[in-house]
């Protein structure tokens, strides 16, 4: 399963002159294809340059390219993807890598594994991480249900990166791997409302995105999650996010519920409560 994703994934970037050389060389097209792209005004050519860009890793340059389509070609489904996953590119996002790296993780937990795979992140990376899912959720569908397999994976693997900048630009500002010594989960100076909502809702995301997949993608990733919103529950009902349907959404015993987590080092947390989730609550 690893390396048919791994195959999935590269397809996303792969550079559609692959397409054209294929298709002149066997004499399968029956149009001059490389006539519709002489024209490099057209949506079409737009469109391509964009992803040639993405698959360079000119991750801006892409973007700037998919600001200058027709709104009516942008809004297709295809093409919302394909401009979602330049945002992420620019957040940091490489599936290849990240699906490698999970499938290694071993004993240590997933949100101090996620903020030492975005070691040095910024305010600018957390932002293109939250464009990317919004592209989706707005453009596509924020409905796991309603989204086909290799959009659900990309939007979980997405919402990990997510949760992995954000930590490291607020909880490991030396960028050694761990959590500073001065870093309270707890505390908005540390961390704000804002940053631990989308960590909540990236958890969230995770969750229902691979939940609504028939593979075993994420499994180990997605038992932890499980557990965890088990356990939170127990806390009592108010402190549940796992169900929330946008960041906002999660204020209150929510919010605190998130920030506890982010503090827990039994599931999934950073350690800096070094406690099981019960001893580990926000007040």
């Amino acid at each position: 399963m690893k390396e048919s994703w791994q195959q999935k994934t590269r397809l996303i970037y792969q550079p559609l002159i692959v397409f054209l050389i294929s298709c002149l060389a066997l004499a399968a097209c029956s149009v001059n294809i490389l006539e519709e792209f002489s024209d490099k005004d057209t949506d079409e050519a737009i469109f391509f340059t964009a992803k040639q860009k993405i698959n360079d890793s000119d991750y801006a340059g892409a973007i700037s390219e998919f600001e200058k389509l027709s709104s009516t070609f942008l809004a297709r489904r295809d093409v919302q993807i394909i401009y979602a996953s330049a945002y992420a590119g620019r957040c940091g996002l490489n599936l290849v890598d990240l699906v490698g790296s999970l499938a290694d993780l071993g004993s240590t937990l997933l949100l101090r594994f996620l903020m030492g795979e975005y070691s040095g992140a910024s305010a600018t990376n957390i932002s293109d991480c939250q464009t990317a899912i919004q592209l989706i959720e707005d453009n596509i569908s924020d409905d796991a249900s309603d989204r086909t397999t290799d959009e659900n994976v990309f939007l979980a693997f997405l919402s990990f990166a997510t949760m992995g900048v954000i930590l490291s630009t607020d909880a490991d500002t030396n960028d050694d791997g761990n959590a500073d010594g001065g870093f309270n989960g707890c505390s908005s100076a540390s961390i704000s409302d804002s940053n631990a909502q989308w960590v909540g809702y990236s958890i969230v995301l995770v969750s229902n995105s691979l939940g609504a997949l028939s593979t075993s993608v994420g499994g180990d990733q997605l038992t932890a999650i499980q557990s965890f919103c088990t356990a939170l529950a127990g806390l009592g009902a108010t402190y549940n996010f796992c169900t929330a349907t946008s960041p906002s959404g999660i204020t209150g015993d929510a919010l605190k519920g998130v920030r506890s987590l982010i503090q827990e080092n039994q599931y999934m947390g950073i350690g800096s409560c070094n406690n099981t989730l019960v001893n580990c609550v926000c007040p």
